[in-house]
């Protein structure tokens, strides 16, 4: 075959609903979800308890610091609680949807 002569019409699939593989990609992808759903939650819990004895145990100048470093780990804990909510909600419909 040389360059530039590949034809698409070449290509006859046996059936347009062959989903023989979606269920093994629906099982990998729920796996993938669920580990970072768990990963995500005990990172996010484990953080939050370290920086709030930081901030318990901490001076003043201390607690405006850990003021600061709060923010941004409030907005990835947020990103990370709401994606990972949101694509599980999204599965679930589809799901539903299909059955």
């Amino acid at each position: 075959m040389q360059l530039g002569s590949f034809n698409p019409d070449a290509w006859a699939p046996d059936s347009t609903t062959d989903v023989s593989g979606a269920s093994r990609l629906l099982d990998i992808g729920n796996t993938v979800v669920g580990f970072l759903r768990t990963v995500g939650s005990i990172v996010s819990v484990a953080v939050l308890a370290i920086l709030g004895i930081k901030y318990m145990m901490g001076s003043v100048e201390d607690k405006a610091e850990y003021k600061q470093t709060m923010k941004p780990y409030l907005i990835g804990a947020v990103l990370v609680f709401g994606i990972t909510n949101i694509l599980a909600i999204v599965v679930n419909i589809a799901t539903s949807l299909i059955n």
